[in-house]
């Protein structure tokens, strides 16, 4: 019957350690729930930025070397 109370004295010390680690996670949520999705969101947008040449970091260097393969184009012509 020991070994019962003991398992059981086990399980609630696990228990209260996992509970407290969730109680830390619940407030830091609370404080700003929408931080994470700000960080992945905009990491997203600093990846589609990248990929498809947009915005003024991206997009100025893609619209110079378009501008050079046109005129190329237009003296070939």
């Amino acid at each position: 019957m020991t070994e019962i109370d003991q398992l059981l004295v086990e399980v609630k010390e696990k228990r209260k350690v996992v509970m407290a680690e969730y109680e830390e996670r619940m407030a830091e949520l609370l404080k700003d729930p929408t931080a994470l999705f700000k960080g992945a969101y905009g990491e997203s947008i600093q990846a589609l930025a990248a990929k498809e040449g947009l915005g003024k970091t991206y997009g100025q260097p893609r619209r110079l070397s378009q501008e050079r393969m046109r005129a190329e184009q237009t003296k070939c012509e």
